[in-house]
């Protein structure tokens, strides 16, 4: 029980309390199922923010599975004109300001951030959804 304890809650959630307190005596804490491979983006986008000195990015996950999931974190990479990375970022949920940590089953949600720009200008990226 404690090994499935993320996903007996999900699927028998007045299962809940029961296993929050094994965990409690146990050290172990009931979370929001994580399937990776469930979770695509849809879309996304880098664009120049109205101030100038910023970038806005906006990202589209998509739960493709039949069950309700944590919202990953994000790895943002930023490469210049020749491919070379400038930087890499890794962005978590509350980094987006997001409320809910579940992302529906079947479901899109959207998340946008917007971040101070400095360095060289960066002339690509890429985003890829991860659990730490």
């Amino acid at each position: 029980a404690v090994h499935s304890r993320d996903l007996l809650a999900t699927l028998v959630p007045q299962a809940r309390p029961a296993l929050q307190a094994l965990c409690d005596s146990t050290g172990c804490s009931v979370e929001p199922l994580r399937r990776i491979e469930d979770i695509a983006i849809e879309s996304s986008a880098l664009t120049s923010a109205p101030n100038g000195s910023a970038v806005r990015l906006t990202v589209v996950l998509r739960n493709r599975g039949p069950l309700p999931l944590a919202v990953p974190s994000i790895e943002l990479t930023l490469t210049d004109p020749g491919g070379q990375m400038l930087v890499r970022r890794a962005l978590s949920p509350s980094d987006f300001g997001v409320a809910n940590t579940t992302l529906p089953a079947a479901s899109e949600s959207p998340l946008q951030l917007v971040m101070v720009a400095s360095g060289r200008r960066a002339t690509g990226y890429t985003v890829e959804p991860f659990y730490p």
